[in-house]
């Protein structure tokens, strides 16, 4: 059984506070009204973002910050640090922790991402 993604949950709230049926989105988005529904269980994650642009005239409430936040909840970034040498292991996990709980201004995010595409 599949399970729902942020974004799946967010695109048939959406629609459906739209009063939008899934046909009628499909067709307008270009897609079957088939793979729309699997998009909305959650058999695929998200709807490409080739579709987004038609989505966010489609239905008026729905921003492309929150389709970027909702893709982004329901594809997490897995990182292992197996292949990293033990005493640099904590600084990758204490940045993961930092960036989570959201605990870093934004310039210190932005110099950390300079240092890191160097």
């Amino acid at each position: 059984m599949t399970q729902k993604t942020p974004f799946s949950k967010y695109l048939r709230e959406k629609r459906i506070e739209a009063e939008m049926s899934l046909r009628h989105l499909a067709s307008i988005l270009g897609v079957s009204h088939v793979y729309l529904g699997e998009v909305e269980r959650g058999v695929h994650k998200t709807l490409p973002r080739r579709h987004w642009p038609k989505l966010i005239n489609a239905i008026e409430n729905i921003t492309l910050e929150a389709l970027e936040e909702e893709e982004a909840k329901s594809n997490p970034v897995l990182l292992s640090l197996e292949q990293v040498p033990p005493k640099y292991r904590d600084v990758g996990i204490a940045l993961a922790r930092r960036v989570r709980d959201q605990d870093l201004e934004e310039d210190d995010l932005e110099m950390i991402l300079k240092l890191l595409l160097k």
